[in-house]
């Protein structure tokens, strides 16, 4: 499989490739942005939990002195009203990394879909003859289609969701290791007893 996604990878034309290193960037922006609103929530609720806390950290101590707060309450409202902003921001990312998604990957079935067109013209006439024109028709529309979606998008999905994963597990670990790890290790042996379980039943049911 790994192989034939590889030779499908080489399909793409390489004009795509300036697109993908922008969209490369936009997914690891996406993904910082994410894990900064984890942590911005865990300590956000730290402090609701606990404002006291906010004279221990001196970060916090100083934007405390500094904006002139008057309570404890004043200072983790603004905090909440600070969410807002951050959130709005990611949301508008994440809805630009999804446009630019849909978008490299349609323009790659154009490209793909050109280039394949353009070697049908220059074959062989004999190649053309034995080969009806909606063999030809699937080959450049349905066939380009499945190719790019299955290889381009499907990249570009892991990575988006493998770069998210890793950007959070940084920040849960760094708040919460002890939690996080005893989390990670549950949902690893949980998730390998169900498939080694499940695995006689998906296979017949041809998974």
């Amino acid at each position: 499989m790994i192989h034939q996604i590889l030779t499908s990878m080489r399909m793409l034309d390489r004009s795509a490739l300036p697109g993908a290193v922008l969209l490369g960037i936009l997914i690891l922006c996406n993904s910082g942005l994410e894990a900064i609103g984890v942590g911005l929530v865990f300590g956000l609720m730290n402090l609701i939990e606990n404002p006291e806390r906010i004279s221990e950290i001196g970060i916090l101590q100083d934007l405390y002195t500094y904006f002139n707060f008057t309570s404890e309450q004043e200072f983790i409202t603004f905090a909440v009203l600070f969410l807002f902003p951050i959130f709005a921001l990611k949301a508008g990312l994440f809805l630009l990394v999804t446009w630019m998604k849909y978008s490299f990957t349609t323009r790659n079935e154009s490209l793909v879909s050109r280039k394949l067109f353009e070697l049908y013209l220059e074959c062989g006439y004999e190649e053309i003859a034995g080969r009806n024109s909606a063999e030809l028709i699937t080959n450049i529309a349905n066939r380009v289609f499945s190719v790019v979606q299955t290889t381009v998008m499907g990249a570009i999905t892991i990575l988006t969701d493998l770069m998210t994963v890793i950007a959070v597990s940084c920040v849960l670990i760094f708040l919460e290791p002890v939690v996080t790890l005893g989390t990670a290790g549950f949902l690893a042996v949980a998730v390998t007893i169900s498939v080694v379980g499940l695995r006689v039943t998906l296979q017949r049911m041809g998974a």
